[in-house]
């Protein structure tokens, strides 16, 4: 029992704020929890594109279904590399500011793939060109510098 000022016992009062703050900080954990998990369930789709499910188109030639391949299997790598094909001008529904990377001649961020690269020896050139020098283990920056160096 808890004391009032002049010594005289009294009943203690229950802590309801501390129940509403437990409630709150609940339904805190549960909205983060399923903002995490909504993320994490959205990037996983994006960046999951099967190497062996490519479109129709990519299978023209063997060159394009290997680049398409390549493409799929390294796509950060391609983010940062620049196209020298001349298409970041070219504006459509799928890239309306261009291609920002040769990543962008394969496929979207979205994972979608674009049938751009398929009629276009300038990017499955750079495409091998990278594989290769991947394969190599060469950091990205520096594929970057020797593309450039190549096609600039």
């Amino acid at each position: 029992m808890a004391k009032d000022r002049k010594g005289i016992n009294m009943p203690m009062k229950r802590n309801r704020g501390g129940l509403k703050k437990k409630q709150r900080n609940r339904k805190i954990v549960y909205v983060v929890s399923v903002i995490t998990i909504t993320i994490i369930l959205i990037g996983a789709a994006v960046a999951f594109v099967d190497r062996d499910n490519l479109p129709e188109y990519a299978y023209t030639t063997n060159r394009s279904e290997e680049a398409y391949k390549i493409a799929v299997e390294i796509p950060g790598i391609l983010d940062k590399a620049k196209c020298y094909c001349g298409c970041d001008k070219v504006r459509n529904k799928q890239f309306p500011r261009g291609h920002q990377s040769l990543k962008h001649c394969y496929m979207d961020d979205k994972g979608r793939f674009s049938d751009h690269a398929v009629y276009c020896d300038m990017c499955m050139l750079e495409v091998f060109d990278i594989y290769e020098m991947y394969q190599d283990n060469v950091p990205a920056d520096e594929i970057r510098i020797r593309i450039d160096r190549k096609y600039g």
